[in-house]
C-alpha cells in the first residue's frame, strides 16, 4: 500500500509540477531506499539518485540543458524548467550554477555571461540588449531585476516595444557584477552599472 501510495503521489505531483515539494521531500527522506518511475507510474526499486531528485524538483536534466542551445554551459548546473530563456545562443553559464523558478533570462546582442558558483533566486529578471556579467560567486535574491536596456522615462519619448523606434529613446549599457557580489531582494539594477567585488546591495 505504501508503494502504491508513493507511486500515485509521485505521478500526480509530477503532472501538477510538484505542488507538494515539502511533502515529497519528507516522504523521500522517510523512505530513501525506494525510487518510483513517475512517468510509467510503477515501482522500480533502488535508492535515491541526484538525477531522480532533480527531476522530481523540476530542474532541467543535463540532456535538456544541452538541447536548449546555450553558447556554453558548465557542470553541475541546475535550472528550473519554470524559467523563461530567450536567445540562449547568447547566454554562457559556468559551473555550479543554480537558477530558480520563474526567473527570466532574455539576452540581447551583448549576451549574458554567468560565471561559476552563481545563484539566481526566484522571480528574477535579467534582460537587455547590452552585456550582463555575473562574476564568480555573485548572486541575486528574489525579485531582483537587472536591465542592460531601459526606455527613456523623461517624458520626451514614447515607450514600449510596440512603438516605432523613431519615437523612442532606448538606453542600453553593460552591467557588471563583480566577484562575491550579493544583491538583496527587490533591487533594480539599470544599464551602465558596475558593482565592484565583494559588494552587497
Amino acid at each position: 500500500k505504501m508503494y502504491l501510495f508513493l507511486t500515485n503521489f509521485m505521478y500526480s505531483e509530477h503532472k501538477k509540477h510538484i505542488q507538494g515539494n515539502i511533502v515529497l521531500t519528507y516522504l523521500l527522506g522517510k523512505y530513501p531506499n525506494y525510487i518510483f518511475n513517475y512517468k510509467n507510474n510503477q515501482y522500480v526499486g533502488g535508492s535515491l539518485t541526484a538525477h531522480n531528485y532533480n527531476a522530481w524538483h523540476m530542474f532541467y536534466t543535463k540532456e535538456e540543458l544541452k538541447s536548449i542551445g546555450f553558447k556554453s554551459i558548465g557542470d553541475n548546473v541546475l535550472i528550473s524548467n519554470k524559467t523563461s530563456i530567450y536567445n540562449a545562443k547568447n547566454i554562457s553559464i559556468g559551473n555550479n550554477v543554480r537558477i530558480d523558478d520563474f526567473s527570466v533570462l532574455s539576452a540581447g546582442d551583448g549576451g549574458i555571461d554567468i560565471g561559476n558558483n552563481v545563484h539566481i533566486v526566484i522571480f528574477c529578471s535579467i534582460i537587455g540588449k547590452s552585456k550582463i556579467t555575473f562574476s564568480n560567486f555573485s548572486g541575486l535574491s528574489s525579485r531582483v531585476s537587472v536591465y542592460s536596456s531601459t526606455d527613456d522615462y523623461s517624458g520626451g519619448f514614447l515607450t514600449n516595444p510596440t512603438v516605432d523606434e523613431k519615437f523612442t529613446n532606448v538606453i542600453s549599457g553593460d552591467v557588471f557584477l563583480g566577484k562575491h557580489v550579493i544583491i538583496g531582494a527587490g533591487s533594480v539594477i539599470l544599464p551602465n552599472v558596475t558593482i565592484g567585488d565583494y559588494s552587497a546591495v
